[in-house]
């Protein structure tokens, strides 16, 4: 639209020349040549480098989520609220870094489609977690209890999942990734019992924090077992993830897409 009204609205006469033509579309041509240069080669930061960086960050910073000392319950509430709220904001932060990352030119890593990978398939698990995990504290602040050893060591394993998560992909190595191991199970099955005592004991306030525990728990072993899948696809591995072969998940996810 600036060319055709260089060109034809200049001037109150029929413009017969192809002077004023050729001079905006050259005008036109060298602005973008321009910008691409200096918007995308000089001054660029590819969305990937700073991706990755906060990921990893927000991987630890969950992990780390919890409860803060407080005059009061509501107080320490508040700040739990204030908390959660700048994780959520990394969350948005990293899906709009990773819509960005595929409008753009940059010649991409191998770690790149690994990192864009992961926060596209663990994001609601992640955010379901932080939501859980808050949960749960709030509920502590509420009761004004201090959790007895079996709910710390469920806080414990479940960070822990996080932890190993961030190094795994950090080191872009799976072996870093936590193993859902014998200890973890064992630990789901207590909750589970320790939740159906509550319920035939009538303790309301034990069997919310059971059941917390028990989503905080299934929560983590289904992103550790994403991770892994994820690392394998990378990888181009054949191999099974959960009794699942990879192909088949990855016929089921595109079968999901086209829907």
């Amino acid at each position: 639209m600036l060319a055709y009204n260089l060109v034809n609205l200049n001037r109150f006469t029929i413009n017969t020349s192809l002077v004023p033509s050729r001079d905006a579309l050259l005008g036109i041509m060298l602005g973008v040549v321009a910008m691409w240069l200096v918007f995308d080669h000089l001054w660029a930061e590819n969305s990937s480098a700073s991706v990755r960086g906060l990921l990893l960050g927000t991987l630890r910073n969950l992990a780390d989520f919890k409860a803060v000392a407080a005059e009061t319950p509501q107080e320490a509430n508040q700040r739990l609220a204030a908390a959660s709220s700048r994780i959520n904001r990394d969350f948005d932060k990293l899906r709009d870094l990773a819509d960005m990352y595929a409008f753009e030119s940059f010649p991409k890593k191998p770690y790149e489609s690994l990192v864009n990978r992961s926060i596209r398939t663990l994001s609601p698990e992640l955010r379901a977690f932080l939501f859980v995990k808050t949960g749960l504290l709030q509920h502590r602040n509420l009761t004004a209890k201090e959790p007895d050893a079996f709910v710390r060591e469920v806080e414990e394993q479940a960070s822990s999942v996080l932890r190993s998560l961030a190094n795994a992909i950090e080191g872009e190595v799976a072996e870093q990734l936590s193993s859902w191991n014998l200890h973890a199970e064992e630990l789901r099955a207590r909750v589970q019992i320790e939740e159906e005592k509550s319920t035939d004991g009538k303790d309301r306030q034990k069997n919310i924090e059971m059941r917390l525990c028990g989503s905080l728990l299934s929560l983590t072993s289904h992103l550790e077992w994403r991770a892994r899948l994820n690392f394998a696809l990378e990888a181009g591995d054949q191999e099974v993830v959960g009794n699942w072969p990879i192909g088949t998940i990855v016929k089921r996810e595109e079968g999901a897409r086209g829907d």
